[in-house]
């Protein structure tokens, strides 16, 4: 079904949150073989179809990975053609754009990607961050995550799925499936915990993140509740 992510941590990855993605490729990876990606804030970049070569990239740029704040990937388990072109992160609108779902609109031509296709047909509202009308009409399942070109903002968008957020003091991860916070301790020494402030709010719905100020705003479809806003203390920037 795919597995996508974004990760945050104003000071840097660091070890730990190097750690933490390589844990998640090797739960999600061999289960998604069909493309992966990555990008991050300080310039590092890869789409391929070649999980030996996203291993191997990860490797030779470590440091890098380390020194960034945000860190955006996606692993594919392909419902349409496998080829290059369908790797997830294409940038469209100013955003980097990834999906682990099911578009219902546009899923019935196994040719073509359902997520590029529904991210191409909503590209006007993404450049101008029209984030109300993508909330108001949601054809699909799962969890979509853009990272906006210039990483000022994070945006999470969930139609009947949850969104996982993991965090500890200095890192917060959006994650499009759970992972086992007891096993992430044991083996990689990760000390993660859910985010209360998210339990059971963020499904069928818009999370747009402001990621210099820490602001958030959560948009719902129209007669759901209105726009509600609130500033996170993880990624508050002093």
């Amino acid at each position: 079904m795919c597995y996508t992510a974004v990760m945050i941590n104003k000071e840097g990855l660091g070890e730990r949150g190097l750690e933490a993605l390589l844990a998640l490729l090797d739960r999600h990876g061999d289960m998604n073989p069909d493309g992966y990606a990555l990008a991050t804030d300080n310039g590092l970049f890869l789409r391929t179809l070649d999980i030996t070569r996203f291993e191997d990239f990860l490797c030779d740029n470590e440091e890098m990975l380390k020194k960034a704040q945000i860190v955006h990937f996606h692993f594919r388990n392909a419902t349409s053609e496998v080829n290059e072109q369908n790797i997830h992160l294409w940038n469209i609108g100013g955003y980097y754009c990834s999906h682990n779902g099911v578009v219902f609109t546009h899923s019935r031509d196994v040719e073509k990607c359902d997520s590029l296709e529904y991210f191409r047909s909503v590209e006007d509202k993404i450049a101008s961050e029209n984030w109300q009308a993508i909330a108001n009409d949601l054809p699909f399942t799962g969890v979509f995550m853009l990272s906006r070109a210039d990483w000022r903002k994070i945006v999470v968008i969930s139609s009947y799925k949850p969104i996982y957020v993991l965090n500890n003091a200095s890192m917060t991860a959006f994650l499009s499936a759970d992972i086992i916070i007891k096993q992430a301790k044991e083996l990689y020494g990760i000390e993660l915990s859910r985010d209360p402030m998210y339990h059971g709010t963020l499904k069928n719905a818009v999370l747009e993140i402001d990621v210099a100020s820490g602001d958030y705003k959560i948009y719902k479809p129209v007669n759901a509740n209105a726009v509600q806003e609130f500033k996170h203390p993880y990624l508050t920037y002093d």
